[in-house]
């Protein structure tokens, strides 16, 4: 898991956004969809003891503009 900045982790050259974390001693059988739902997230990763409650940030496909002069 990389971090960028506060808020954006790369995970397998996929970025996302994380909105909230936990400490996962505080969650105690916790429903992951409604967790998901109401922090309005489609991922949740764990990694030493800490839930992350993310967004998945799309990769784009563009192309080069080139000025032909």
């Amino acid at each position: 898991m990389i971090q960028f900045g506060n808020n954006i982790i790369t995970i397998k050259d996929e970025m996302y956004q994380v909105v909230r974390t936990f400490q996962e001693s505080q969650l105690n059988n916790p429903d992951y969809n409604l967790l998901k739902k109401y922090f309005k997230c489609d991922n949740v990763f764990r990694n030493k003891g800490i839930m992350y409650f993310c967004r998945h940030i799309p990769c784009i496909d563009y192309k080069e503009i080139k000025d032909d002069d």
